[in-house]
């Protein structure tokens, strides 16, 4: 299913199904970044290069990913290394997980273009046409040459904002779930989402649940 729309005016995300959304039932305190940041270089020091990072369903969790400060929040990051002669097009999949105290949330995706002297100088914000099927979100980047460093982080304004969506439902493949943290990405695959208290929803047919943003989450990058 393929939706146009403004994500600013965006207060609900259709399921595949076309069913209307259901409020998020009231939940403990969402896991948040931990009170102790890194600065941005410190956060490139652990960076990978891209092709290291594609293909791997990566984690935003804590322990897991570095923490950066942008403004009053704290953010959990994954920092790539890119070659700078090269355009990018990234496909970035956003799963719907399942958190240790019950909530279902799902991971905005945004990134952080940043300069040799680490700082942001421009963050890209999806496109406006995505997709959300079987409790996965598609968007599209694209990052033209001359950039070396990316960030890929969300947003405050998404997972403190009003948005509510429902799951779709359809027939779960879990011999395909494969998790890694920015550990995991050096030393091959780690304990994964579960032991850190993330479950990627794989729903059997005929149940929903309602979910909102989050901070953390697991998504999948493409890249060409």
């Amino acid at each position: 299913m393929r939706l146009t729309c403004i994500f600013a005016f965006l207060v609900l995300i259709l399921d595949a199904c076309g069913s209307s959304p259901m409020k998020m039932p009231d939940a403990p305190a969402p896991i948040s970044a931990p009170a102790t940041p890194v600065s941005m270089q410190e956060a490139f020091a652990r960076a990978l290069p891209l092709d290291k990072l594609v293909n791997r369903n990566l984690l935003f969790y804590s322990g897991q990913t570095p923490v950066v400060e942008f403004g009053s929040d704290r953010l959990f990051v994954i920092p790539v290394n890119l070659d700078p002669a090269k355009r990018h097009a990234f496909t970035v999949r956003s799963f719907v997980v399942q958190t240790s105290d019950g909530a279902f949330v799902l991971f905005y995706p945004l990134l952080s273009l940043v300069d040799g002297s680490y700082k942001v100088q421009q963050t890209l914000k999806p496109k406006f046409e995505f997709a959300f099927e079987n409790n996965i979100l598609t968007n599209e980047f694209e990052v033209g040459p001359g950039v070396d460093r990316m960030l890929i982080r969300t947003d405050a304004e998404y997972f403190r904002g009003p948005f509510e969506g429902t799951t779709s439902t359809y027939t779960p493949n879990r011999s395909a779930d494969r998790y890694v943290g920015m550990a995991g990405a050096v030393g091959g695959a780690i304990g994964g989402a579960m032991g850190a208290g993330l479950v990627v929803w794989n729903a059997s047919r005929g149940e929903r649940k309602p979910f909102k943003l989050g901070e953390i989450g697991v998504i999948n990058v493409q890249a060409d």
